[in-house]
């Protein structure tokens, strides 16, 4: 038996379709380092196989004690999604977003191991991060570039655009790498960055980077698309700045040009964010002239941008789950899955949830009934022609999913109505088991 030197790590897999007469083991013990990954993906496939009146595969894995470099939050992250702190809260709490029907647990000293080694990740500092970057320019024998560095240490763009760092050229500034130091203005955009960290259309981030690196000097030439990314980073960068009446669509990149320090490092992150997306497609726009592209992340002023609503930026009626737009006979649905936090009253906790990939069930505000002209859009919508988007985010403050168009499938009761949509276009694995491990927590 492995006791003081092991950390433990258990997790249940629940098994559905019972009946199919495969008989296979029900427990699965791994030994690692010994074993590959390969052997491991074996194992774990044998005790996952079925068999008459078997329900759960129960997994153990025991692991040696780690150095304290050993990058926990990695590991987890890449198991429950989010950031440190939040995996931090889910194995404080034991209560574990895994899709499916997965249930996680360590044991109590493993427990008391990774937090320590999770919370001296979330308390990583300016001067480790210094550090670090003067140990690997040593070793590149000149400056890394941000996807350098992020790659190398191990690091998120979250932790160098957090507000205690300031972003990638106040780290470089402490170590003699710019020729120039920032000036007030390139620093006070370089803080604005974190507000775009969630940016993956591959069109917008080519457009950014060629506006910034000369290959598109004209402004007014632009597409009326394209015209709409640039007030996308505008309402970003400059926030209520860009809601004055005299602000223009095209602020956000001018004010850039103007400041070398915080172009430059606005194409690095470009760069970056390039690295990091999760799906290559091509991007066609929702409509003619909008550049909201499925399956992409916007914030809510970016998609009321992008639609061509930017006198609607921080109105009251666009901060609800929907809103109509009479124009275009367009409804946009505004959806958050997780809807514990203090912000949701009881009334406001509507029963929103993916089904499948192509399947979501919605439902709509409590004082909409079956018989209303609203309740009637959503039943007629063969009839009347109306369109339904529907963004969907985890949790209150991450950016907003396009999964696309909807179809009217269903639906029952009233005030509130409960309504089965079909998605013209598949959600993406990686969305469908966030929504998956949500729904099941």
């Amino acid at each position: 038996m492995l006791r003081s030197r092991a950390v433990n790590v258990l997790f249940t897999v629940d098994l559905f379709n019972e009946g199919v007469d495969i008989p296979e083991v029900d427990c699965v013990l791994f030994l690692r380092p010994t074993e590959s990954a390969t052997v491991f993906l074996q194992q774990l496939g044998r005790g996952l196989r079925l068999d008459t009146g078997k329900t759960s595969c129960l997994v153990l894995d025991f692991m040696g004690n780690q150095r304290r470099e050993f990058r926990f939050d990695q590991r987890f992250r890449a198991l429950f999604g989010g950031t440190r702190q939040q995996v931090t809260n889910q194995i404080e709490t034991g209560i574990t977003k895994l899709p499916g029907n997965c249930y996680f647990r360590l044991d109590k000293e493993s427990r008391k191991l990774v937090l320590e080694n999770l919370r001296a990740r979330l308390q990583a500092s300016r001067a480790r991060m210094v550090a670090e970057l003067r140990v690997l320019a040593t070793q590149l024998g000149r400056r890394p570039t941000l996807v350098e560095y992020l790659s190398e240490t191990g690091y998120d763009l979250t932790d160098v655009y957090k507000p205690s760092m300031g972003g990638w050229h106040a780290l470089l500034s402490e170590t003699d790498f710019l020729s120039e130091r920032p000036t007030e203005s390139d620093v006070l955009l370089s803080r604005r960055f974190q507000l775009l960290l969630h940016v993956d259309s591959i069109r917008r981030l080519t457009l950014y980077r060629d506006l910034l690196a000369g290959g598109r000097p004209s402004l007014e030439d632009l597409p009326l698309q394209e015209k709409r990314m640039v007030e996308m980073l505008t309402f970003r960068l400059l926030q209520s700045e860009a809601r004055q009446e005299d602000s223009k669509w095209e602020t956000g990149v001018e004010r850039l040009r103007q400041n070398a320090s915080a172009s430059s490092e606005f194409q690095e992150l470009c760069d970056a964010l390039f690295d990091r997306v999760k799906l290559h497609a091509s991007e066609e726009p929702a409509m003619n002239g909008c550049p909201i592209f499925l399956h992409r992340q916007y914030m809510r002023d970016e998609i009321l941008v992008g639609l061509g609503l930017p006198q609607l930026v921080g109105a009251r009626h666009t901060q609800t789950g929907r809103f109509w737009i009479e124009g275009i006979n367009t409804e946009i649905f505004f959806v958050t899955l997780d809807k514990s936090e203090k912000a949701f009253s009881p009334s406001t906790r509507y029963e929103d949830f993916a089904v499948s990939r192509t399947r979501f069930h919605w439902q709509s505000q409590s004082t909409t009934a079956e018989n209303s002209l609203t309740g009637q859009r959503y039943v007629r919508q063969r009839e009347n022609g109306a369109r339904f988007l529907l963004f969907v985010r985890p949790k209150k403050g991450d950016p907003f999913v396009f999964l696309g168009p909807l179809k009217y499938v269903s639906h029952s009761g009233s005030r509130p109505m409960s309504i089965y949509w079909d998605l013209e276009h598949p959600m993406p694995a990686w969305f469908f088991e966030t929504c998956a491990s949500l729904r099941a927590a």
